[in-house]
């Protein structure tokens, strides 16, 4: 049996592959015994005897000896491993398994989990980038609970925090950036600044989630106005409001449309610069937002109501041209509608239009026409087979002589009236219904009236059967997203 002694101070000490004899000596050590039957004495100071296995893989067998059965340790055999059977005398104050992250306390024959895991923390902010007169919520989450964590703990630069508050697991304050600035704020937790209630202390400071970096710009911008004309007009590095008067007027910014968030808002839209630099600007009578790679149309009018007009004209715009009818094509519809065409009738009239047919060619074979029309309306809301299936019918009213009108009148019709509970199309029914919600409020809130069918397609292409459509703003932001992003960012 080999001999191992520790020195006065605290050691780490790792056994040989066979039997051996470890003395822990003065000081706190560690002492891991390796693959053999070994016998570990702790001596002085707090010792932990380490297994890298977990605590359920352990027999542990408590030793009492003499005439009044004192207490003189333990066997801790590994009964699947290769950790041997090892004795632990009554000096070892702790046995870890896991590789350290279970520890028990030994007090005279009994083990009592000890908890020995730091506590983290996690910094965040609903907010990326904040401008002049705009703050914050931060909000801090402890992955324990803690009674000593402060707004002290916290370091900050670029701004200052108030209103701090929390308790156990979760805290809160508000952020002000400083004024006049564009240099990123930063807010971060240093490790060892707040413990749990054992006593551990943070040890994540240099973790990613434990530093919050906010870009600023909080320099005023300018008040812009344009004339009767067709007006091109440019704000300053500040947040601006542009305002274009009368005409088809366009704001330019330098960069990239990915830079950007687009928000609709009372009077117009804003446009705000992920990344701080060309601040938040608020635009009111502009009908185009010219990125570098990009051109985004937010054209507006008003319009009469649009509440008798049966909710299939929405369904059928949408599924004819897999886009939002928008104002200008709404109330085309309506007129048609209100001069006492059917909503059969007016498909029959919408499916010869070029809008149409530049995307469904006339020369396509009906199979072709079936699986293309599947393919583009249903999407991914049913099944391969069912989309065969689908297309399969489609060529065969196609066949017998009905019209593309009638065809999607009639089977897109009956889809979106199946039940949401519908193993096959149940999705397609549910997607269906986020369509028309989309559309309405592209349509009927934001009153969008732009003819061109990409930017139409685009409020659509992202919506699904779990595309959610909960709330006004739930519905605003998806189609911001999908204007700057061509649909392609939701």
């Amino acid at each position: 049996m080999n001999t191992i002694t520790g020195t006065a101070g605290n050691d780490a000490i790792t056994g040989s592959t066979s039997a051996d004899e470890i003395y822990g000596g003065d000081g706190n050590d560690t002492i891991t015994g390796g693959l053999g039957n070994d016998v570990i004495y702790g001596g002085k100071g707090t010792d932990t005897v380490s297994y890298s296995g977990a605590f359920a893989n352990f027999k542990l067998t408590a030793l009492y000896e003499g005439k009044n059965s004192a207490f003189s340790g333990y066997t801790v055999a590994d009964q699947i491993g290769a950790e041997g059977t090892d004795t632990i005398s009554s000096d070892v104050e702790y046995l870890s398994f896991s590789s350290g992250s279970i520890v028990y306390k030994i007090d005279n024959g009994t083990l009592t989990l000890t908890d020995t895991v730091a506590p983290t923390i996690a910094i965040t902010s609903a907010a990326t980038a904040l401008f002049k007169s705009e703050t914050t919520t931060i909000t801090f989450t402890l992955s324990e609970s803690a009674t000593n964590f402060a707004a002290g703990d916290v370091t900050v630069t670029g701004g200052v925090l108030s209103n701090f508050s929390g308790s156990g697991t979760s805290y809160t304050a508000l952020f002000t950036p400083t004024a006049n600035s564009k240099t990123s704020a930063v807010i971060s937790v240093a490790s060892g600044v707040f413990t749990d209630a054992a006593s551990n202390a943070n040890a994540d400071g240099a973790d990613a989630n434990n530093t919050l970096t906010l870009a600023v710009n909080t320099f005023a911008g300018q008040t812009s106005s344009g004339t009767v004309g067709n007006d091109s007009l440019v704000g300053t590095t500040g947040s601006d409001t542009l305002d274009g008067g009368a005409g088809t007027d366009t704001v330019t910014w330098t960069h990239a449309s990915s830079n950007y968030q687009l928000t609709s808002t009372a009077s117009g839209w804003k446009v705000t610069d992920k990344t701080g630099v060309d601040g938040s600007d608020t635009l009111t009578n502009v009908e185009k937002l010219q990125f570098s790679d990009r051109t985004v149309i937010i054209e507006s009018q008003t319009h009469a109501s649009y509440a008798s007009l049966p909710s299939e004209l929405y369904q059928f715009f949408i599924t004819a041209f897999n886009a939002a009818p928008g104002v200008t094509y709404m109330d085309q519809l309506a007129e048609a509608y209100n001069y006492g065409m059917t909503v059969k009738d007016i498909v029959n009239v919408f499916t010869t239009k070029s809008q149409f047919t530049d995307v469904y060619a006339t020369t396509l074979s009906h199979e072709n026409l079936g699986l293309q029309l599947i393919n583009n309306i249903v999407k991914n809301s049913a099944t391969t087979a069912a989309k065969t299936e689908g297309a399969a019918d489609i060529k065969a009213a196609l066949d017998i002589g009905w019209t593309v009108g009638e065809v999607i009148y009639t089977v897109f019709g009956n889809l979106a009236k199946k039940s949401l509970s519908d193993s096959t199309w149940g999705g397609t029914a549910q997607q269906f219904n986020n369509e028309i919600a989309v559309a309405k409020y592209y349509t009927e809130v934001l009153n969008q009236s732009t003819t061109d069918l990409e930017t139409l397609r685009d409020v659509i292409q992202p919506v699904t059967q779990s595309t959610s459509v909960s709330s006004d703003a739930v519905v605003t932001q998806l189609i911001g997203v999908a204007l700057i992003t061509g649909g392609n960012g939701v």
